[in-house]
């Protein structure tokens, strides 16, 4: 097929050509032959009225000589690159490199290993934005849902206790600058009314305030007064500070 290119000055006519097999796996092994014929001229409008069905291939850009490029397409259900470049899935028994694997290419890639890695010990499911699928192992599966359900009956417990003005919290951390602190074992916010801020060596910390003082709360704990929930946000109104 005759095609137009560009050189450094003249664009350039070239007579390309594709050729294609597919073996039994479905790999397509493409050639692509671009032959050299000649310098055109410098002016496009020119160049397309004497070869007005060419078209132009960038790809030919600065090439002044024939050559010739090949390279495989491989279909989804067969490694693209890696040590197992070639391979189909379903010959591989590699499931540790399958599930590396799994975590690097497209959602399209990993819809063809789900079946085959769920036999072998790992559990699939979707990324929060359903774009790819996330994987772990059948253990760490477990070892989340343990931790899941230990937060959410921990949650359960807070509520119930905060229901009844009789809920007491150890406080690892300060605040931050909104009042604001992160219980990480039940997932919950917790946010004071009133925070100020304070400067120790260069640096600033927060410390809830209480009748127009600053209470130190870091590693103590407080029993919570006078509080209420919005969905993972506990707000403080009233607590005070249990002696030990």
């Amino acid at each position: 097929m005759l095609t137009i290119g560009f050189a450094n000055k003249y664009y350039t006519l070239w007579d390309c050509s594709t050729f294609e097999c597919i073996d039994a796996y479905d790999i397509r092994y493409i050639t692509c032959s671009n032959v050299y014929i000649k310098n055109i001229s410098f002016d496009l409008d020119k160049v397309k009225a004497l070869y007005p069905d060419a078209p132009i291939n960038e790809s030919l850009k600065g090439h002044t000589r024939s050559f010739t490029n090949s390279y495989i397409e491989y279909p989804n259900n067969v490694f693209k690159y890696g040590k197992y470049r070639g391979t189909p899935f379903n010959e591989c028994t590699d499931y540790d490199y399958m599930a590396w694997y799994f975590t690097t290419t497209t959602k399209e890639q990993q819809e063809e290993m789900i079946l085959i890695l769920e036999e072998h010990d790992y559990h699939i499911f979707p990324k929060w934005d359903m774009t790819s699928y996330d994987i772990e192992t059948n253990d760490e599966y477990m070892d989340r849902l343990r931790r899941e359900n230990a937060k959410s009956q921990c949650q359960e417990e807070i509520i119930q206790k905060l229901k009844e003005n009789n809920l007491t919290i150890e406080i690892t951390s300060n605040p931050d600058c909104e009042g604001e602190y992160l219980d990480k074992n039940s997932g919950f916010i917790f946010k004071f009314d009133e925070v100020r801020v304070n400067y120790y060596l260069g640096f600033d910390y927060y410390l809830p305030v209480v009748n127009g003082k600053c209470k130190r709360i870091k590693n103590k704990t407080i029993k919570i007064i006078n509080g209420e929930i919005d969905d993972n946000m506990i707000f403080i109104h009233k607590f005070e500070i249990m002696k030990r």
